[in-house]
């Protein structure tokens, strides 16, 4: 009885349920799956979320993420970015998008935004294009391929 009384006049804080983006990225004139493109996405207010890349049959996955607008850009060697604005996010749910990138002979150079890392873990891995500000300490576990491409990066529990 006691910790019932002392337990009412305590709000508890309301728990948003999260959403996600599912998706496939493809080539616009063929719609042949395109596999390790970088999708950075950007949520409600500006907040970076972690990013991924495709994967082999083109398809990727951003969760969870708050509801609310999201941007995405897309980005693979080769190809033109992709950009999508205000996706919708409601908790609970996944938004499904199809990203068609447009070949581009031009950006070829594309593939030097990953610089592979001096080492594979310590205090400063160097990615620059995938660094996220954060207070603390994450620990992230990703897939690197033979090609150097870090991708199905998840938060390590």
């Amino acid at each position: 009885m006691l910790l019932a009384l002392g337990c009412a006049g305590m709000r508890v804080p309301e728990v948003r349920p999260t959403g996600g983006i599912s998706g496939v990225v493809v080539d616009a004139a063929s719609g042949a799956p395109l596999a390790d493109a970088l999708v950075i996405v950007r949520g409600p207010g500006g907040a970076l979320s972690p990013p991924t890349i495709s994967g082999d049959k083109g398809d990727f996955l951003l969760a969870p993420l708050p509801p609310g607008a999201h941007d995405f850009v897309v980005e693979r060697a080769g190809y033109k970015p992709a950009t999508a604005s205000h996706v919708p996010v409601e908790g609970g749910f996944y938004s499904t998008v199809t990203v068609n990138l447009r070949a581009d002979p031009a950006a070829t150079d594309r593939e030097a935004a990953l610089v592979p890392p001096v080492f594979l873990s310590g205090p400063d891995p160097h990615y620059p294009s995938l660094i996220v500000p954060v207070e603390g300490q994450v620990l992230v576990r990703c897939v690197i391929t033979t090609a150097g491409l870090v991708r199905d990066c998840i938060p390590d529990a």
